[in-house]
């Protein structure tokens, strides 16, 4: 089934833009938002251009993908910080199509936003944008849970002093609410 499109495959890469704004300024905590935004590229970004080698390297291979670029830019301004991300994948096979066909980015809406700037595949000349945020799924984690886990830990731990486990799930306690407390700098 998948042998026929194996010529495709060679040219297949996938490239994704994002950004990433850290609200750490407390007071600004709340402006964070559930779901991803789609915006330009910001101004103070430095583009980097994908290049294509013309043999990929098999020692470079992992699970059927190569990483043309992994560019990673930060901007700080005062106490945020903006992450801007440009990763681009080439699939050499049908499991290499299977990783790069779904892109996970972590971050927490209670002090973070998600810029998509371009998700787009090229094949030969050909560059199909592929950015939709119908297609978007925010999945979210479950806080409370981890929070209650980590409350355990820190009740079993029978060597520390009672004054400082105390401490230490009053400060853990808020990561469980709703919408977060954000981290206290």
């Amino acid at each position: 089934m998948f042998g026929s499109h194996q010529k495709n495959l060679a040219v297949f890469f996938c490239s994704l833009l994002l950004s990433l704004t850290s609200l750490l300024n407390p007071c600004l905590a709340a402006t964070g938002t559930d779901s991803p935004i789609v915006t330009l590229v910001p101004a103070w970004v430095k583009p980097v251009e994908v290049e294509a080698p013309a043999s990929v390297p098999a020692d470079k291979v992992s699970q059927g993908v190569y990483y043309l670029l992994t560019d990673r830019q930060v901007r700080v301004e005062g106490p945020d910080r903006h992450y801007f991300f440009h990763v681009a994948t080439k699939a050499l096979n049908e499991k290499g199509v299977e990783r790069v066909a779904n892109v996970e980015v972590r971050f927490d809406p209670s002090y973070q936003t998600l810029m998509l700037h371009s998700v787009s595949i090229r094949r030969g000349d050909r560059i199909i944008p592929k950015l939709s945020l119908a297609a978007v799924k925010v999945l979210q984690r479950e806080k409370e849970l981890d929070c209650l886990y980590r409350v355990e830990e820190l009740l079993a731990d029978t060597s520390r002093p009672l004054p400082d486990t105390f401490n230490d799930i009053i400060a853990t306690i808020p990561s469980g609410w709703q919408h977060g407390s954000g981290p206290l700098f």
